[in-house]
């Protein structure tokens, strides 16, 4: 009795346990099915409100476009040519100072927050996936332009797309993205219909794709937003070879997409992209619309006429033109070995990418020395450069490893003048002063500040002079030197440039010359 009782409560246990399994199953059936609904009234929700967006933006753009003057390019406004390196021989005892101080400088640091798309990457990518085929009828792709040069993928095509995609070089990379023959479109004309009709195309769910892989891209190699800019001019370009209106039709489309407040403007039947700054761009022409300056994104352009579509897409964000941090770019790399020559000796080997340095020589320059400064080094040179330097101020006062790190930068690179170099003024950022043969007082000193920054943790200022560009670093109340005190803090001198000097220790010729102080 005692067995068939423990099998009959097995028995009901199992049933219950079945039921149960049942019931379970159902559970996650009807939730699934719920989630599934969500998602798909979100994705609708998204779909119609980029449609009717696109589609207001394109109806608006059939309106007249306003004329307006551009304004020649500035230069790059030139220095004084700066001092020759000074060596310090005099083995006296220095003579330490107060020195005076001129004006002082916080630049504005921007919001380095990425703009974001005008529905989530994640929709973009479903909508593509998920639109119905008899959207997109009617609609003749273009023959098709093979690119010049077939490349390896560096990111694989958009799931949901069935193209292998387009491959093209940007930087010394090869880069891919889901484009095919499909995607090809032309210009009647730059009249405000025929670009109006081209928006149109263009906001077809076939080219959500192209945002989301371009998004994905500009997110994973960390490009700021002129690379972004970039990178999308070289792909529109590669991608639709010799139709230059186009090229600029569909790079000014993904930027609105993407979240970039852009502008499209015609002159003598060309189309050109106009991006604002709220900041001084050199060697680009530039309009003033609505008391921002946009840039022409051409430097062939001389002063003329425009004809610009002046309305914001919905929701964009300006520009923002310093970096926070370099694009990791990899590729062909330089390796160059530094010494500093003086005791202590320091040694070490710096590996550099050269696609970086080609993405740096595109960059806008100016006279803004934070902007190069903020920007720091590179993960890549960071860690070949950082370790030898490390070691040698580990376990070394506050004082003495601000002394290594300055001996150092003042004996481990040959100096010359940008004119001398480069045949112009030609501010660097620091991978690039590690990779060119040469360097000028602006140069050591960015480098220096962003080593003593990162590797001592001290605070440090730029000491700007008419024909000069030294540092001071706060290192505490009791080191002796030349020195200013700035927000109750004491800062004392030291200049990169002045071979063989120390902390604290002033060029002569600078010692009683008023600088502007730049905080970093």
């Amino acid at each position: 009795m005692r067995k068939i009782f423990i099998y009959l409560v097995c028995q009901m246990l199992l049933g219950t346990l079945s039921v149960s399994a049942q019931s379970f199953e159902e559970y996650k059936r009807q939730q699934q099915a719920k989630y599934n609904n969500y998602v798909q009234k979100k994705t609708e929700e998204f779909r119609a409100y980029r449609d009717r967006v696109n589609a207001e933006y394109a109806d608006y753009m059939r309106k007249a476009w306003k004329r307006e003057e551009a304004q020649p390019a500035k230069p790059l406004p030139k220095r004084p040519e700066p001092p020759k390196p000074v060596v310090r021989e005099n083995l006296d005892i220095p003579q330490f100072d107060a020195i005076p101080i001129g004006n002082v400088v916080k630049p504005e640091v921007p919001d380095f927050k990425k703009p974001q798309p005008i529905i989530p990457l994640d929709e973009l990518e479903r909508l593509v996936i998920t639109e119905p085929e008899e959207l997109t009828e009617g609609v003749k792709p273009q023959e098709e332009v093979k690119p010049k040069e077939e490349a390896k993928p560096v990111i694989k095509p958009q799931e949901g797309v069935k193209s292998e995609g387009f491959a093209f070089k940007w930087c010394g990379q090869s880069w891919r993205v889901p484009m095919d023959n499909q995607h090809r479109f032309r210009l009647k004309s730059v009249s405000e219909d025929d670009v109006a009709d081209a928006w149109k195309i263009l906001s077809e769910a076939k080219y959500a794709g192209i945002v989301a892989a371009c998004l994905k891209i500009r997110d994973s190699y960390q490009l700021p937003d002129w690379g972004y800019l970039l990178f999308l001019e070289a792909m529109a370009n590669a991608f639709l070879s010799g139709m230059r209106n186009e090229a600029c039709l569909l790079e000014m489309f993904i930027l609105s997409q993407s979240g970039y407040k852009v502008r499209i403007a015609r002159s003598n039947d060309r189309l050109y992209l106009l991006v604002p700054s709220s900041g001084e761009i050199y060697e680009y022409t530039y309009l003033t619309i609505g008391g921002r300056k946009y840039y022409a994104i051409d430097k062939s352009l001389g002063s003329s006429a425009f004809y610009v579509y002046e309305r914001d897409f919905p929701r964009s964000q300006p520009f923002t033109w310093q970096m926070s941090r370099l694009p990791q770019l990899t590729g062909e790399n330089q390796v160059r070995t530094l010494h500093g020559k003086r005791s202590p000796e320091v040694r070490t080997t710096v590996e550099i990418s050269k696609s970086l340095v080609e993405f740096m020589n595109d960059y806008p320059r100016c006279n803004d020395w934070n902007h190069y400064a903020i920007a720091s080094l590179s993960e890549q040179v960071k860690k070949s450069f950082y370790p030898a330097l490390q070691q040698a101020v580990n376990g070394k006062t506050q004082k003495e490893a601000v002394d290594i790190l300055l001996i150092f930068v003042q004996t481990a690179f040959e100096y010359k003048t940008d004119q001398e170099q480069f045949g112009k003024e030609r501010p660097l950022f620091a991978d690039e002063t590690l990779y060119y043969p040469y360097c000028d007082c602006e140069d050591r000193s960015i480098l220096f500040s962003i080593l003593v920054r990162e590797l001592v943790g001290l605070d440090v200022v730029l000491l700007n002079y008419p024909e000069h560009l030294a540092t001071a670093v706060c290192i505490g109340d009791d080191v002796a030197g030349d020195y200013f005190v700035l927000d109750g803090k004491r800062y004392v001198v030291c200049d990169p440039t002045y071979i063989g000097s120390h902390v604290g220790e002033a060029m002569p010729n600078f010692k009683n010359s008023k600088a502007t102080i730049i905080k970093l």
